[in-house]
């Protein structure tokens, strides 16, 4: 133990610099000022009432005998006063909720102030006696958290305390020296403040664990509710023996009700859209007769006609009676729904786009080749499907095998818009595609895809050649009708 002891007193200190540590200790100090002021106060009551019934008290509490009475009486009644005193401002700093130096500084003065009340006592009356003083030392020390060091000090300042005031005292001769019953009386306060401090430890250690456990248990019981806060998500519990629900601050919130509001299944069902009730009731009933969980989607309407779209997990569990309780979740997915309903129309909407327009679509990756093609991308090659082209290596896709680079993959330095490209179809066939692409790269500058437009333009080009050719005639005519004019005699 004295080891134990001597780690524990240089570090107790800075033990209590973690705020939920001294909260505890704050707390432990509060509830031991009210149990240190009760047991005083009953005391003090206690002993008045047994000297006036005269219960074998040699002690008369009238007016004239206290006035007039003997010194022994008279300080028996200080001592009274003073303990009451004491008791009734330790009740009064503990409905205060004072602080914890407070405290401490007021339990150090209510064993010094004891301590001097019961040698002083002692010594006018012919009876001290150490275990008085010890008595009052363990109480006070037992009941109000001090540190060990400061445990250790209380016992020096009782020491000091029964020197001063103590039979043969240093107020009673005026002399250092000490007598063999003064020395017998420190020895024994000396050797009792070691004990005690020893025992101090292992209650600091106490408080120190159970505050570290509470400080944890709330770090995450707060942890849990900001968890349940940011995601949205309840917890709730049904015990099908007394059919009622319970759940969570955050159940409640989602469903718009006070905290105090209380409900039977039944109840519960009904906050669920018409359409979701039986599935929510069935799964609940499967849960309950086979232990199976469930996970569920479904659409509820809150206390304030707020329709949401939740997620209702639960589970069976057994408890120690042979019962059966669920619990589960409640988790508001309204936003996420939502965000995924917008996603499948954007897709949809994409999916028309490009599924039904003429010009072929595609991505190609570097290094994986083709990734994805829409179907008129697959058409213009010939293939029946998409998923047939991205099987192909786009360089087969080109009629110019000669090119120094892959016309599909648009050039990392400048992309390439409405260049006309020569393709080969899957029968053999050639057409005169205009192609257009632009180059997505990531924070690096490293290309992350290409994504380009193929227009079929070989008829275009047909008509082209034909407008061509008739331009050329209709120019050809044209100088010659000006050289046979220019030749025809004036």
């Amino acid at each position: 133990m004295l080891n134990d002891t001597l780690r524990w007193l240089p570090i107790s200190s800075a033990r209590e610099q973690d705020s939920d540590i001294r909260l505890v200790l704050t707390r432990v100090l509060h509830t031991g000022l009210r149990q240190c002021g009760t047991i005083g106060l009953v005391a003090a009551l206690l002993y008045a009432g047994l000297s006036v019934f005269g219960l074998g008290y040699d002690m008369s509490w009238t007016y004239e005998a206290i006035v007039h009475g003997s010194p022994d009486q008279q300080i028996v009644l200080v001592g009274i006063l003073v303990v009451a005193a004491l008791s009734v401002i330790g009740l009064t700093l503990a409905q205060t909720e004072c602080s914890l130096d407070k405290g401490r500084l007021f339990g150090w003065g209510a064993i010094l102030i004891g301590a001097a009340v019961a040698t002083f006592e002692g010594a006018v009356r012919s009876t001290f006696s150490t275990e008085y003083v010890i008595l009052v030392y363990i109480l006070i020390v037992a009941i109000i958290p001090f540190r060990p060091t400061q445990v250790l000090g209380i016992g020096g300042s009782v020491l000091l305390v029964v020197y001063l005031l103590g039979p043969s005292g240093l107020a009673w001769t005026g002399g250092l020296a000490l007598s063999s019953g003064m020395s017998k009386h420190l020895l024994f306060i000396l050797g009792g403040s070691v004990l005690v401090t020893g025992a101090s430890v292992a209650l600091y250690r106490r408080h120190h664990s159970f505050g570290s456990t509470e400080a944890s248990l709330r770090k995450n019981r707060d942890f849990l509710q900001r968890t349940q806060e940011v995601a949205r998500v309840g917890g709730w519990e049904y015990d099908p023996d007394t059919d009622t629900m319970r759940g969570t601050e955050e159940l409640y919130d989602i469903l718009e009700l006070p905290l105090d509001t209380q409900f039977d299944l039944d109840a519960w069902l009904q906050f669920y859209a018409p359409e979701s009730r039986p599935e929510v009731r069935a799964a609940i009933e499967q849960c309950l007769r086979e232990s199976n969980p469930f996970d569920l989607e479904v659409s509820l309407t809150t206390a304030k006609d707020d329709h949401r779209r939740v997620r209702l997990r639960g589970t069976a569990e057994t408890q120690q009676d042979g019962g059966i309780q669920l619990t589960g979740i409640l988790q508001d997915i309204t936003e996420q729904y939502e965000m995924e309903e917008q996603l499948r129309k954007q897709e949809r909407l994409l999916r028309s786009i490009t599924e039904n327009v003429s010009d072929g679509i595609y991505r190609l990756v570097p290094g994986e080749g083709l990734v994805y093609a829409n179907p008129a991308f697959a058409q213009l090659f010939g293939y029946d499907e998409a998923s047939e082209i991205l099987t192909l290596d786009p360089e087969v896709l080109c009629a110019n095998s000669e090119q120094p680079t892959n016309p599909l993959q648009v050039p990392e330095e400048s992309p390439r818009n409405d260049e006309e490209v020569v393709f080969r179809r899957n029968d053999g066939s050639t057409f005169v595609g205009l192609l257009g692409g632009t180059v997505v790269r990531d924070d690096c500058g490293t290309v992350e895809y290409v994504d380009g437009v193929v227009t079929d333009i070989t008829n275009l080009k047909k008509r082209e050649r034909m407008l061509k050719g008739e331009r050329d005639r209709f120019e050809t005519l044209f100088e010659t009708l000006l050289q046979e004019e220019d030749a025809s005699p004036q």
